[in-house]
């Protein structure tokens, strides 16, 4: 900071003087002046919530108290070697809280600081301790007294009373201004302390509601697991129920197309029932991949391989109205999939992200690898901590509401129109990435589209061949 007293300053009328003590006729009158200004100002110490109020009226009190027109409280800047005029009255403008003087022993603050004992200087002009500070001397002042100002047993800073008139501060002055600078000494810690403690409070609540968040969040959590565990369960047992049920009717089929001798119309009829077991058949195969119970042939796969040999097909199914832009982290890890369901669950992600987009858009998939620590384990169903490699699916769609986005991965729901959807290609992708010990994330807002990530375990060993060892990210764009 600068002196404003090292700069040009206008000159402008002296403040009000207060005549100044040379042999008080009642000194005892005095001395309980002073008590009852310090009685005053501990008062006002212990009602003040505000540090910077109080000092602008300690200074007050304690320049009537020694009857003269200027004091002010001294903050020492340890960092910047020098005092600053944190409060005060009688100074012209821009000295408060933008002046300061040096904190070394060529000032009467400085020497106090330094000294650790009170100064009286009753002729600045020829004290040879120290030389006048360019602030005192613009301000016309001749004698000086301070005191240091403690805090928690360290150096605040000094209180200083000027005055611009010849006259003799006491011992007696002394015990009144170190009086007042412990009271102030005292306020100072008392605010500290009460900041501090609202501090602790305040990061004492948000840990608190954090952690109740946290815990409300893992209930969640646990309670959606139990949920779709249960309804993994059942939906099993009605999977197996079902294929043997099929199992009977084709066989019944089966015969009676042998024994229909040529019989045309029963031909067709038996050739319709076919494809309806065929159809169930398909949708037991839905009922077990999220049921987990689907026959899975993993093996170690690099899953931009994967991707390289379903961008055509994902494109197709998009439509000229959708952009495709596939991204490949180069320094993917292997994973030990079947790579058939992994596609299958692929193409779901894509299927769904286009309808969300029947006005068209862009679908990015994205391959990364991931580590997730124990502190950091997304808050999703069968999440936990490791190392995944995580495929995600984003599109710039319509995006889904919270009570849409809490139901998606159930089997049988659907938002979309009857005829148009089945429920199940969030359901068959949950499904798979449970069984193969991975876990589903989804992120959607409305308006704001939607991203399903895969995220499945990483396995030791690399794959060889097309799609390993990328020299950086891939992009395969096919504009709409």
């Amino acid at each position: 900071m600068v002196d404003p007293g090292d700069q040009a300053v206008k000159a402008s009328p002296a403040p009000d003087v207060v005549p100044q003590r040379v042999q008080p006729a009642g000194e005892l009158e005095y001395r309980l002046r002073q008590q009852a200004l310090l009685a005053e100002l501990g008062r006002r110490a212990l009602a003040a919530d505000a540090v910077d109020g109080l000092l602008q009226e300690a200074t007050r009190l304690v320049a009537l108290g020694l009857e003269t027109s200027f004091c002010k409280v001294l903050e020492y800047l340890p960092d910047e070697g020098r005092l600053l005029v944190r409060a005060g009255v009688g100074w012209k403008d821009h000295v408060i809280g933008v002046a300061t003087v040096g904190a070394d022993l060529n000032s009467p603050a400085g020497y106090a600081l330094h000294t650790g004992k009170p100064v009286i200087a009753n002729d600045l002009a020829s004290d040879r301790r120290f030389r006048v500070p360019r602030l005192l001397r613009r301000h016309g002042i001749q004698r000086a007294i301070n005191v240091i100002l403690s805090t928690d047993g360290k150096p605040f800073g000094v209180v200083e009373a000027d005055s611009q008139v010849g006259g003799t501060f006491t011992e007696h002055d002394i015990d009144f201004l170190q009086a007042a600078a412990n009271l102030l000494g005292v306020a100072i810690d008392r605010h500290e302390d009460a900041t501090a403690l609202k501090r602790l409070n305040e990061n004492l609540e948000q840990r608190v509601a954090a952690e109740v968040a946290e815990r409300r969040q893992a209930e969640q959590a646990l309670q959606a697991a139990q949920k779709m565990e249960a309804v993994g369960q059942l939906t099993g047992g009605v999977a197996h129920d079902f294929n043997n049920l099929l199992t009977v009717i084709r066989g019944n089929l089966q015969l009676a197309a042998a024994a229909v001798n040529g019989d045309q119309r029963l031909e067709r009829l038996i050739n319709a029932a076919e494809k309806g077991v065929e159809r169930g058949e398909k949708l037991t195969s839905q009922l077990l991949a999220f049921a987990r119970k689907q026959a899975l042939r993993p093996q170690l796969c690099n899953v931009n391989t994967l991707l390289r040999e379903f961008d055509v097909l994902a494109g197709r199914m998009l439509g000229d109205t959708v952009e495709l832009a596939i991204e490949f982290d180069p320094d993917i890890w292997s994973c030990e999939i079947d790579s058939t369901q992994f596609a299958s669950a692929l193409l779901n992600l894509v299927v769904n992200a286009g309808d969300a987009m029947p006005g068209g858009g862009k679908v990015v998939i994205r391959t990364s690898n991931v580590i997730f620590e124990n502190d950091a384990v997304p808050r999703v169903v069968d999440a936990k901590a490791g190392a995944y490699v995580m495929a995600s699916v984003h599109d710039n769609g319509t995006g889904m509401a919270p009570e849409v986005l809490e139901r998606a991965t159930e089997p049988f729901f659907t938002t979309k129109e009857v005829g148009k959807g089945t429920g199940w290609g969030l359901s068959q992708v949950y499904g798979f990435a449970k069984q193969s010990d991975g876990f589903l994330s989804i992120e959607s807002q409305p308006g704001m589209g939607t991203t399903v990530s895969l995220y499945l375990p990483r396995a030791e060993g690399t794959v060889s061949g097309r799609g390993a060892g990328l020299r950086q990210w891939d992009h395969f764009d096919r504009g709409g």
